[in-house]
């Protein structure tokens, strides 16, 4: 994937986390108290905050290293959850959505209140005895290298990877979402995918926050090794993955990355060209009768959307 599309891809995720950050702060205003409802704050800032410092959104950095620091003293019960600290949380919930708007249009907008609130958090990050100038966008350097282009005859490969992947529940909880990376891994070929859905247990068990989906992959085209990995980038550690040339996996080289990652998965399977997904077989329980209930609503959208297709 280009440096283009990855940023396009970040944008995207960006938008999953700021829905999560707003109903994250809607719940604070209901329940200040509720430490899980900060820490779900916490984790949408900083993982905006981590991929902006890739791109060098340095403004961007600057703002959400505070804002995150604020938020780091609430969980850690060194700063108090009072009207002065929901008010300025609340706020910059705001700001951080202009910002991220400013960074996508590369317009170089600043929001009107991004001042007032820095010197906010700043003040806040006091109070808390915090530490403000640990962490921020000087932490991210960027040196620029000029290449000197080479004049090579362009060598058109034609590669095939197998893919296994298996989000754990952290993935989801960080905003993070299997359907758009299945489609970035689309555009860099022809995408053959079989959803395994063997682990989704039995209705009441069922708990519609946890994990239970993992998918194995076939990408073929002129594409590296490398490219793929790019595309799993953000959720590295969030995640079971295994990527390996289809010649070592026929020998039986594919290695795994996690105990209970299936290594013949069986259910939804789904060929994927041009970013056109067509369903070929239904996932039913062992008895043959129905089919198994899809954990998280994103990826079981996609699947739905596929069928209909």
């Amino acid at each position: 994937m280009s440096v283009d599309g990855l940023r396009e891809t970040f944008f995207a995720e960006c938008e999953d986390l700021l829905d999560a950050l707003a109903e994250g702060l809607s719940a604070l205003e209901a329940d200040a108290s509720d430490d899980e409802t900060v820490n779900a704050i916490f984790r949408a800032v900083h993982s905006i905050k981590g991929a902006a410092g890739a791109f060098g959104l340095s403004d961007l950095v600057d703002f959400t290293h505070r804002f995150e620091t604020v938020l780091d003293l609430v969980r850690s019960g060194k700063l108090a959850v009072d009207e002065e600290v929901l008010h300025a949380v609340t706020r910059s919930g705001d700001c951080l959505a202009n910002l991220i708007e400013a960074a996508h249009s590369e317009s170089g907008d600043t929001p009107e209140a991004m001042a007032f609130l820095m010197n906010s958090l700043s003040d806040l990050i006091a109070v808390g005895g915090g530490d403000e100038d640990d962490g921020g966008s000087a932490d991210f350097s960027f040196t620029a290298v000029t290449l000197e282009p080479l004049d090579l005859e362009p060598i058109e490969t034609q590669n095939t990877f197998e893919i296994r992947f298996k989000p754990y529940r952290a993935l989801f909880d960080n905003g993070h979402d299997p359907v758009h990376l299945i489609a970035a891994l689309s555009d860099l070929g022809s995408l053959d995918v079989s959803c395994d859905v063997s682990g989704v247990p039995e209705i009441n068990e069922f708990d519609p926050d946890e994990s239970y989906l993992s998918w194995a992959m076939s990408l073929s085209g002129d594409v590296a090794e490398g490219e793929i990995r790019k595309v799993f980038a953000f959720v590295e550690g969030l995640c079971a993955l295994s990527i390996a040339p289809a010649t070592e996996v026929a020998a039986g080289n594919l290695e795994q990355t996690d105990t209970d990652e299936p290594s013949q998965p069986t259910g939804q399977s789904i060929a994927v060209g041009n970013r056109e997904p067509k369903v070929e077989s239904k996932a039913t329980d062992a008895n043959n009768e129905k089919p198994k209930v899809m954990s998280h609503s994103l990826s079981t959208r996609s699947l739905i959307s596929a069928r209909s297709s």
